[in-house]
């Protein structure tokens, strides 16, 4: 089992439970976090350690090879639209101007990133760190100009 889900996904889930008291929600941020695990698991390195105590290291470093990367996290990003797309449904223009607004920066995030050059140093590293806070910020937008456009049957939503 991944270190990270034994450390974060749980007290994480619980944190969140206490607070919303929402256990879908809860399940589902239960399983987020070891899933992200896995999915750096491709990226990395071989240093992603398999026990909070160490042990064997894994990652299969994708990273090391452009086009490869560039398939795996564009299908990545392509699966996850198709999952969200149907199951919301803007609440008017806002809506469809604030999903659209994030994944537009996301593929021009990750197009500059596989083919742009590195940051000059270290203070415009910094700028775009900060920058990166408009990602969340989206987030919310979408968030609040989105609805369920449909329910499991028994009335309870998606």
């Amino acid at each position: 089992m991944a270190a990270e889900f034994s450390v974060w996904a749980i007290p994480l889930a619980l944190i969140y439970f206490a607070w919303r008291r929402d256990a879908r929600g809860t399940l589902m941020l239960a399983l987020l976090v070891p899933s992200h695990w896995m999915l750096d698991a491709l990226t990395h390195r071989p240093d992603m350690a398999l026990l909070i105590s160490g042990g064997p290291k894994v990652g299969l470093d994708l990273w090391n090879s452009l086009p490869a990367t560039l398939m795996v996290e564009g299908a990545l990003f392509a699966l996850c639209v198709w999952q969200y797309t149907p199951v919301t449904r803007p609440n008017g223009r806002a809506g469809v101007l604030a999903l659209w607004s994030l994944l537009g920066l996301l593929v021009v995030m990750q197009l500059h990133t596989a083919f742009g050059p590195p940051p000059p140093g270290p203070e415009p590293m910094a700028y775009l760190m900060l920058a990166l806070w408009l990602i969340p910020a989206l987030g919310m937008w979408i968030d609040r100009t989105r609805s369920l456009a449909w329910v499991f049957p028994g009335g309870n939503p998606v």
